[in-house]
This record gives C-alpha cells, structure tokens and sequence, in this order.
C-alpha cells in the first residue's frame, strides 16, 4: 500500500529591491497583549515591582501637598521640611528597589525566550534552515531580544506607573483649580496628538532595521565562514561593499527611528512649557485678583509638573513598545516555523530535548528483512514561486542486512535525496521507507530513525571544540578504548600521537586545523562510535589519497559484515568493492546488481565506469 506524506508548504519568495537585495517583510501582527503573556510566567515579580513603583509615583503626589502647607505656613514648618525630606528618601528607595526588581524580571523574560527560541531552531524542520540563512535567525535570537528586553525593563510597569501618576496629578489639580486644568489641556491634547501620529512609523522603521541587521550578519557570517575562498579570489572588496549595503540600510532605517522618535521630546516639552506658561499667567492674575492663593498656584504648578514629566515617560514609552513589538513580531515567526514529528514539546518548553534520543524498540517483522527498503519513493522539493522541483520519482530499491551497497550517478541523478529521506530530514510525497521491516514513518519520532542510523556527510563538518568533543558527538558515553579502537581503525592514531594535546586538541573553527582527508576520517570515526544499524557514507573517500582510501575501504568492508552500509560514490574503486550496486538517472532508479552485471547489461552505468 502507497502511503503519501503532504509536502511541506513553501515559503513565498522575497521581495527584491531594485538593487537586488530581499525587501524587508511587512511586520507581524504582535500586540501589546502578546507582551503580556510573555511576562505573565513573573507576574509576582512584576506585581512587586508595580506596586513599589505605584508607591513612589504615589508618594511623589504628596510633596506638592506639603509644599503647599509649608508655605502657607500650616503646622510646624520644620516638621513638614523633615516629612518633605522623608519622602524623597522613601520615593528613591522605593524606585529603586522596583527597578532592580523590573532589571531582573526582563532578564528573566530574555532567558525564557532564548531557551523556547533555541531549542525551536534546533528541532525545527530542516525546510526551515533551507529558507532561512544563519546570520538572520542569530539575530533575532540576539538583536530584536535585547529590544524585547528593553520593552520588559522600561515598558509595562512604566505605562502603568506613569499612568496611575498622571490620573493622581489630575484629579489634583482638579481639586486645587479646575479651571486653571483646563488650560493645561490644550498644549497637552496637541503633543499627544503629534506624538500618536508618529508610533506606527517608529514600529515600521524598527522593522526595517532589524531585518536590515539580520541581513548584515547574514551576509557576515557568510564571508567570514568561507574566508579562504573569500581571499584567494580577491573578493574583500566586493564582500566590504556587499556587507556595508545592510550596514547603510540598517544606518538608514535607525536614522529613521530617531528622526521619529526625536518629534516626541519636542512634543512634550511643547506641552509642558505651554502648560507652565499658562498657569503661570492665568494662574498669576487669579491670585492677584484673589480667585486663588499662592500656596495654591505653587501646589497647581508642582502638580503640573508631575503629570507632564510621566506623561513624556508614558510617549517614550509608547515608542519602545513599538519597536519591540516589531522584534517580538520576528521571534514568533521563528517560534511558529513548523518542528519535526515527536519534537514539538522539547522545542515549545525549551526543556530537556530527549525525544528521539535513545532508540525506542520497535516490533520487527518475522525473519530478516532488507536493512533499507524504498518503495515506490517520488519527492520533490518546493521551489521558488510554489512550483515543485522533482528529485525522485518512483524510487525503488533495497539494501540487504550486511552488505555494502554503492549509490551512483551523474551529479542531480536524486543520490543526496535518497540520503535525506532515509534521515527524515525531509518527507516523500509518495511511497514507503522501511527501515528493517518497519516503515520510518511508524517510528515515534526522526530522532528515532536516526538513532539507528549514523550518516557521514560529504562535506564533512567538524565543529569548534576538540578532537575528544568531536569523535564523542554522536556518543558521548563512549569509553576511551571505543574511541581508541575507531581511532585506529580511520588511521587516526598518529594524529593524535602528533597532536600537542593529543585528543584534548583543539580543531579549530570548522575544523580548519586539520587537513581534508583527517577532517573526512574524523567524520566516518565519529560515525562508526556509534555502532549504527545502517551506515550512511558520502563520498566517504573524495579528500583521501590512495594509502588511506585503501585502508578505509578495508574499514567498511568490516563495517559492513556487522551493519549495512549505504555509500554515495564517484571512485570507481569505491563502487567495485559494493556487493550491490543502485544506479540513479535524473531521479529514476535505471539500473541494480553487481558491477560486472551492470557493466555487461546497463549501457548508462558502462559509460559511468568507463568516465571513472
């Protein structure tokens, strides 16, 4: 029975500039509710903090109060200088310990978003790491944090302190002269109108910016990982002018942010001088003739003061949130992009990753099935503008327990496909794998496939750390005499004996201490530590000269007497050695069986050994 996989939707393709380069996205729809539940996990916190803030926004209120009395000479006037002078001491403490509070709290908030948002990068389908380029996840994950960071710090609490402190200051200057209040309106309802005007702009500059950054570490990482190449083709200057395009457009758009955000303190200095000047001219002509006291014109103006100084925090605040939420718009693309079957709990909590990580024991059929069957396999990759690209179509084959088998064809014949289905890092559209009998699909989780499974890439990637670090990958419970034993038998022993620390060494990033062929061998070790059911080589032999290809080849065909093994191969050396052989033409299987078989009955596989 054909089972069929739905094929994963394929991203729109980008906007292009007239120069060329991906238009930003429009922004997301993030609101100020989704801060809200990002924050409510510290509510208690954050209830501290409102409540210590609230507490000096509250007892600021009373210092126009007392400053009245004292003037009006109410009461013992060195008593209320000393209550004045405690409540400056007690307001400082109280914004203090409320900010320290907020400061770990948005901390704390950054954690929890690096620990959702990583583990999500991780487990995430392998379409998305296709689509998306390095430099720009690791921006969000750091760039547009460090904003969502200043929204926790300085935006929720302060638009609720601030907004508690304006209501007090309000309801006090109406209850000291409510006439001279409706004078402050005006200058006040104008600043607030300019300063509205100008959020959605803020939002949209942000945007721009963040994905102007993203681009620039994009196209840095890009460089600097193929830094030799970059060089040996004299392309520093192209590389400089490519990179300094996003560094211009980011220069551009943050420009923009400050121009915007540039309107909002002469706004509110608009509305707080125009605000002064009225009290004080209506003000002063209304003591003159009587209406109202000094004291009172003094408490009114203290009042004023404190309602227009939060209500300038409550603006700039407005335009923080806006440009986290632009940020906040750009991680939850991230943490929306689709997982694998069986990850999505480990990449939602960020918790412990263990799905998949052991193999969990599946029920085989009777007697002894191939180690890797396809059947009637057809896949094709989604493409630019939604057409798909087909890789392979009705694929069929098997590869039998214990056996060598070589995969081949011309370059774009489907053999790093057939590689990338059996590793579930993608799903056929049609068609069954079977892995020992069972189909892969009934397995709980791709970790679980891959837990039998151990593939040898054919690039080969060694990551920064040591050479230790680097053969216990796959198997970190691996015992020194296990990695003794691998050691010697890739012919990696005199490395290490010429290494100044031996396996403790450091390899360098991507491995650039070491040389081709040893970075090659360093991968297959790494593979075979970890004892797999079926043993997944490409080009296992493309960066080794003649001694060591001779040696590995001896390696596999040990290998292979235990655990089946599946190798991609151009070497005609390489394929001889295969006990069967599956030829590939343009995503069709054309041919199957030993090479002295295929060289006397496949006219196509002759003229590949032939070119060999």
């Amino acid at each position: 029975m054909t089972r069929s996989h739905g094929p994963s939707t394929p991203a729109p393709p980008p906007e292009k500039t007239p120069s060329g380069t991906p238009a930003p996205p429009t922004p997301s729809g993030a609101r100020v509710a989704d801060f809200v539940r990002l924050v409510v996990p510290h509510r208690a916190a954050l209830a501290w903090s409102s409540l210590l803030t609230v507490a000096a926004a509250l007892l600021r209120l009373a210092v126009p109060v007392l400053a009245m009395r004292a003037v009006q000479r109410e009461g013992d006037r060195p008593v209320l200088l000393a209550a004045l002078a405690a409540l400056f001491v007690l307001q400082a403490g109280a914004s203090s310990a409320g900010a320290y509070l907020l400061q770990r709290t948005s901390e704390s908030v950054v954690l929890r978003l690096r620990n959702r948002l990583v583990p999500r990068l991780l487990f995430s389908r392998i379409g998305t790491h296709d689509t998306r380029r390095v430099g720009d996840l690791l921006s969000r994950a750091t760039t547009d944090l460090t904003l969502i960071r200043e929204v926790v710090m300085h935006g929720l609490v302060d638009l609720l302190t601030g907004t508690v402190t304006v209501v007090g200051a309000v309801g006090l200057m109406l209850w000291l002269d409510w006439r001279l209040f409706l004078l402050t309106v005006l200058p006040v309802t104008l600043a607030t109108a300019l300063v509205f005007s100008v959020l959605s702009g803020i939002r949209a500059a942000t945007h721009r910016a963040q994905v102007s950054a993203g681009f620039f570490a994009s196209d840095l990482e890009r460089a600097l990982s193929a830094i030799r190449t970059v060089k040996a083709n004299n392309a520093e200057a192209r590389e400089a002018e490519r990179i300094g395009r996003h560094a211009r457009d980011s220069y551009a758009a943050g420009v923009r942010v400050a121009a915007l955000e540039s309107l909002v303190s002469p706004a509110m200095e608009l509305a707080a001088n125009g605000s002064m000047v009225l009290v004080v001219l209506v003000g002063g002509l209304r003591a003159a003739d009587g209406a109202t006291t000094l004291p009172h014109l003094v408490a009114f103006l203290m009042a004023v003061m404190y309602a227009v100084m939060p209500l300038a925090a409550i603006f700039r605040t407005a335009g923080t949130i806006q440009k986290g939420l632009a940020s906040l718009g750009r991680v939850r693309e991230v943490e929306s992009a689709p997982v694998e079957p069986g990850a999505g709990e480990a990449a939602g909590s960020g918790g412990p990753a263990s799905a998949g990580r052991a193999a969990v024991p599946i029920a085989r059929p009777p007697g002894e099935p191939p180690a890797l069957e396809f059947r009637n396999i057809s896949f094709a990759y989604p493409a630019e503008g939604g057409n798909p690209n087909p890789a392979l179509s009705h694929v069929s084959f098997r590869v039998p327990p214990r056996s060598y088998c070589a995969l081949v064809g011309l370059s774009g014949a489907g053999k790093s496909t057939v590689f990338s289905l059996v590793e579930r890092f993608h799903e056929p559209q049609e068609g069954r794998i079977l892995l020992h009998g069972v189909d892969v699909a009934d397995f709980p989780s791709p970790q679980s496939v891959r837990a039998r499974t151990a593939l040898v890439e054919q690039n080969c990637p060694v990551l920064h750390g040591t050479l230790r670090e680097n053969l216990v990958y796959g198997r970190p419970d691996a015992t020194a005499r296990d990695v003794a034993d691998v050691l010697e038998r890739v012919r990696l022993d005199g490395l290490v004996a010429r290494l100044p620390r031996g396996l403790d060494s450091l390899v360098g990033e991507h491995g650039c201490a070491l040389s081709g062929g040893e970075r090659q061998r360093v991968a297959i070790a790494r593979a075979l530590l970890r004892k797999p059911a079926l043993l997944l080589l490409d080009e296992p032999t493309s960066a080794l000269d003649a001694v060591n290809e001779a040696a590995l080849a001896e390696v596999v065909d040990e290998v292979s007497a235990s655990c089946a093994t599946l190798v991609i191969a151009h070497r005609m050396s390489t394929v001889r050695r295969a006990g069967r052989i599956v030829v590939l033409d343009a995503g069709r299987v054309v041919g199957t069986g030993s090479h002295a078989d295929l060289v006397r009955g496949n006219s196509f596989y002759r003229a590949l050994a032939l070119s060999g």
